[in-house]
């Protein structure tokens, strides 16, 4: 039987496409989950529009993770923690303050987003990656002052 997948499906397709499926599985399984619909000459039609709405959607995605990225890129974080006379800081720069200083800027992100190697335990300018999408990755500058 032939269906038209409203979802992505991991092991059927993405939304659009035209997949055979048997009839009980369709029946059973994908209609009472509102994955697929029997193919028609109307389905085309759907095919279409679905293809559409989810090209936007993804559009729409992208533009709003490019305007956060150029505001990621925009900022210079600065923290001014207390040395040690060679340099080293007495405590260190994590995960979380660098998370935290974002949240107070008014950037939400998940904390997994942050790319940190390790906590920075000296002073100087470092570049952390923040990973928006799979494609779409800002470069946050932070810099750590003595106090």
């Amino acid at each position: 039987m032939k269906v038209i997948l409203k979802k992505n499906f991991e092991s059927l397709g993405h939304a659009g496409d035209i997949v055979n499926v048997k009839d009980g599985y369709f029946r059973n399984f994908l209609q009472p989950r509102a994955i697929a619909v029997p193919y028609t000459e109307g389905g085309a039609k759907q095919i279409k529009m679905l293809k559409t709405r989810a090209q936007k959607f993804a559009d729409d995605r992208k533009e709003k993770l490019n305007y956060l990225k150029d505001r990621i890129e925009a900022l210079e974080m600065v923290f001014e923690r207390k040395t040690s006379e060679a340099g080293k800081l007495f405590g260190s720069i994590t995960l979380a303050d660098i998370h935290r200083e974002l949240a107070d800027k008014g950037i939400d992100l998940e904390k997994k987003a942050i790319k940190l190697d390790d906590h920075i335990k000296l002073l100087g300018e470092y570049r952390i990656d923040i990973e928006l999408a799979r494609d779409i990755v800002a470069g946050l500058r932070v810099e750590v002052r003595e106090e």
